[in-house]
């Protein structure tokens, strides 16, 4: 009976976290972005600076949670290498979260003004100088890295090393679900993009950059990650060393 009612819980939880969600959270601002209500667009992206819209501040949202979950991992685990690896997560995501609020400058802009704007040009898409991936062509080359790791470690990873007995390995390894994360990211990655395309986008803010939608999952994934490795992946305990 327990193992039944786990395999239950397992077909109800795992297709809402890695699927229905995901597609959940995209689709609210998909919709609301294309509906063609300007306030509501402002809402999501305004116009003035995309930073200060729903979808930038929820990103920043899940990098912060990552940020805090990382930071209580490095104090929870006990072996040298679950550390190492956090450290490494929490200074990614770190960096992450301030090129994301441009180091501060969007919040410090909005609450208080910029006495050194003129010193301070801002770049085309709402972007900025002060940050590295508004640099030149470094943020289609941070894209195409970014690409090719989720697709490696999230999709090729856990399906080459889905029989493996290797405790390392069945403690890093991410749930084969992720896989259905990843399609819904593509989806959403050729919808928004197909809308903006076809004029529903008005001139808004994400005219030239729909990438911000697909960014919600790429963090959203690295969130469940996080989640699972720091509370439900213990190398020490080998029956609990591939749970989800």
């Amino acid at each position: 009976m327990p193992e039944e009612k786990k395999y239950f819980s397992n077909i109800v939880k795992k297709p809402l976290i890695y699927l229905i969600i995901p597609v959940l959270i995209s689709l609210i601002f998909i919709w609301g972005y294309f509906s063609g209500n300007l306030r509501l667009q402002d809402l999501i992206a305004p116009v003035l600076n995309r930073e200060y819209g729903l979808l930038e501040n929820f990103q920043n949202l899940i990098l912060i949670a990552v940020i805090i979950l990382a930071g209580y991992g490095i104090a929870r685990k006990r072996l040298f290498f679950e550390k190492v690896i956090l450290v490494c997560v929490l200074a990614g995501s770190t960096f992450l979260f301030m090129e994301e609020i441009d180091y501060g400058r969007h919040h410090y802009r909005y609450l208080i003004g910029d006495p050194i704007d003129d010193r301070v040009k801002d770049v085309e898409g709402n972007g900025s100088d002060w940050n590295i991936h508004n640099q030149g062509n470094l943020n289609q080359i941070f894209k195409q890295i970014l690409d090719q790791g989720l697709i490696a470690f999230f999709v090729i990873f856990p399906l080459v090393t889905w029989k493996s007995t290797n405790r390392m390995i069945r403690c890093l390894r991410p749930d084969p679900w992720f896989i259905l994360t990843m399609v819904t990211m593509l989806a959403v990655s050729r919808y928004s993009k197909a809308l903006n395309k076809a004029g529903l986008g008005m001139e808004g803010a994400l005219r030239s950059n729909t990438a911000e939608f697909r960014e919600v999952l790429i963090y959203y994934v690295l969130l469940i990650y996080i989640i699972t490795f720091v509370f439900r992946r213990d190398y020490l305990s080998p029956a609990r060393s591939d749970r989800p």
